[in-house]
Formats: structure tokens, sequence, C-alpha cells
């Protein structure tokens, strides 16, 4: 028995120190991440900021406060959940003690479990509505995020489903800049790239000329 225990004291200090080095290496990553993008830092280890900054960069500020919205409701439900679990379970040892003793004010103890029932099956329901909502705008800011670092679907995936390991790409890939969330100052979308796949401005060829060539003019010029 002593070396189960043993065995599984190291087990849970491995994977103690495992979730410090992701939690390190996140808010390390995200540090950087931000600075690319011309924020502070710093913004990485505060929290709700850091997600205000993140969801900024993506270009997605408007969905941060029903991000924030989402995720009050869900401490919310996880509290009212605790709280009436709590109650539920003393008003069942109180029916136990008690039998059919009639409160003035809650009426029989099999009506106060009824009413701790309600309350946490609305708690159940606004923790799962708060997650999904949460979760869609978390993969919206995802998409953002992905096309502000000029990048397309695939790596919209990878920051949805494996987010630590594609922020530290972003992070520490020298060749991904930051290149805008693509819209202007008057909320009108542009190419947030600026160029084509060569680095040229549109409205040139690959070589260097103005892509409106005279006729008869071959590529060369």
């Amino acid at each position: 028995m002593s070396t189960y225990y043993t065995i599984m004291s190291m087990i849970d200090g491995f994977e103690s120190f495992i979730n410090l080095a992701v939690m390190v290496l996140t808010i390390i990553a995200s540090w950087i991440m931000y600075a690319k993008a011309g924020e502070h830092g710093w913004a990485a280890i505060v929290p709700f900021y850091s997600s205000y900054v993140r969801f900024r960069i993506a270009g997605k500020k408007k969905l941060f406060w029903g991000y924030l919205v989402a995720t009050i409701g869900i401490i919310v439900g996880c509290t009212i959940l605790m709280y009436e679990i709590i109650a539920s379970g003393l008003s069942v040892m109180t029916s136990s003690y008690m039998g059919s003793y009639y409160d003035s004010t809650y009426g029989y103890a099999g009506s106060r479990i009824g009413a701790h029932m309600g309350m946490l099956i609305f708690a159940v329901i606004l923790i799962i509505a708060a997650m999904i909502a949460a979760a869609v705008m978390n993969i919206l800011c995802c998409v953002g995020l992905s096309h502000a670092f000029g990048k397309g679907a695939g790596f919209a995936c990878g920051l949805i489903f494996l987010n630590v390991i594609f922020v530290c790409i972003i992070a520490f890939n020298k060749n991904i800049v930051y290149v805008g969330d693509g819209y202007n100052s008057n909320n009108n979308y542009y190419n947030p790239y600026g160029s084509n796949g060569y680095g040229q401005q549109y409205g040139q060829n690959m070589y260097g000329n103005g892509a409106n060539q005279q006729y008869g003019q071959n590529m060369y010029g």
C-alpha cells in the first residue's frame, strides 16, 4: 500500500509540474504575441484584460463583451449550483430528522427540496448556455487571430484545438508577423496583407512591373 501511495504521489506531482509548465509557457508566448501586435506584453498576466487584448488583436473587440458576460454567467451558475447542492442536502437532513414539520415561511420540508431542485436545474441550464456562448466567441476569436497574423483556416483550427502550441508558433516564429485585423478606421474591410504572395503591393506582377502593361510588351518589359 505504501508503494501505491508513493507512486500516486509521484504522478500527482508530475501532473502539477506539467500544468505549471504549460501555464508559464502560455503566459510567455502570449506576452511575445501581444508585443508582436504592438500591445503591452504584461497584459498576458492580467485576468480578463488578457482576453480583451486577444480579442482586440483578432479584430473582435465587440465580441469580448459577450465573452465576458458568458464567463460571468458560468461563474454565477457554478456559484448557484454549489449553494443549492449544499442547501438541498441540508433540507434532506432536516426532513429526515423533522419529518413533516411545517415551517410558516417555507412550508413542508418536501416543498423546500422541490424549490432547490428548480434552482439546480436553472443553474445547470445557465452554465451550459454560457459555456456554449463562450466557446462560439472563442472560436471566432481564434479565426480572427489567425487572419491577423496572416494565416488561414488550417491555422485557425490549430488555435481552436491546440491553442497553446499554435500561440507558441506565432510567438517564436520570426517569419510570422502581425498584419492587422482586416478593418480600417471606417470599419470597412481591406486586404490586411497589403501585398500579393511575393510581398509586393497589388498592381505589380511578380517581376516588379506594373500589372497593366500595354499589350505588345512581354513580361520582361
